[in-house]
């Protein structure tokens, strides 16, 4: 048997089916469908916008390719979860209610 090259789809595939990239990285939407290349997160379709506001890279994942070395960047360096421990870092939920997450509606 040949040993079978590594496809950058079927690994972003696996990428986004982690626990934590099944919920968009900035509001609670089930299942995005977009990364953010910037951030090396993954994103919902109303965030990607926001997000391509602020001139940040953003790519559908089946309308758009990705390179081995895009995903390679996702899988090691990127990530909801490890995007979220940075950004939210000093986040405190009981002194924050002025400012809550956003919510599927209001991203």
């Amino acid at each position: 048997r040949k040993a079978s090259k590594a496809n950058p789809v079927d690994l972003l595939r696996k990428v986004s089916r982690e626990v934590h990239n099944k919920v968009c990285a900035d509001c609670p939407e089930r299942l995005p469908q977009y990364v953010n290349s910037t951030n090396l997160t993954f994103v919902c379709t109303n965030c990607s916008g926001v997000h391509r506001s602020f001139s940040h890279r953003v790519k559908g994942i089946s309308m758009c390719e990705f390179s081995m070395e895009e995903v390679n960047a996702l899988k090691e360096r990127g990530g909801n979860e490890r995007a979220n421990k940075k950004f939210l870092a000093r986040y405190d939920k009981r002194a924050s209610m002025a400012y809550p997450l956003p919510t599927v509606s209001t991203p």
